[in-house]
């Protein structure tokens, strides 16, 4: 499925609203990897989000967003970065998480979605959204 709308740097998404149901892979650059993650806690207007991003869980950002993660999937492997555009990005220095929040998140699906990258963690709390 295509996203109706798409922000890339040409168009900054930091600069634009975000609703409905959000899919970020956001810059992986410092400095960048904070503001995304802050804009998107701070979206009130989105639905439900998945976030691809380095497990950096000991970063203030990556704490933020496994809090109000719903559902959150630590592959077991890199994810791999290819372009259909150019030649082959290659593969990150460290792992992914991939995190699942929202109101209209369903972690089942989540779970099937991801589960086979490994594993699939979904709090107990009931306050994650």
């Amino acid at each position: 499925m295509q996203a109706a709308r798409y922000f890339d740097a040409t168009t900054n998404g930091l600069v634009r609203e975000w609703t409905g149901r959000v899919w970020l892979n956001l810059p992986y650059a410092r400095g960048f990897v904070d503001k995304f993650v802050d804009k998107l806690l701070a979206s009130s207007a989105v639905t439900q989000a998945v976030v691809l991003t380095n497990n950096a869980t000991e970063a203030r950002w990556g704490a933020a967003l496994l809090k109000a993660s719903a559902a959150v999937c630590f592959p077991t492997e890199r994810v791999r970065f290819d372009r259909s555009d150019g030649p082959n990005i290659g593969v990150p220095l460290q792992g992914q998480m991939i995190a699942g929040m929202g109101p209209e998140l369903d972690r089942n699906a989540f779970r099937e979605r991801f589960g086979a990258l490994d594993p699939v963690f979904i709090p107990l709390r009931t306050d994650a959204t």
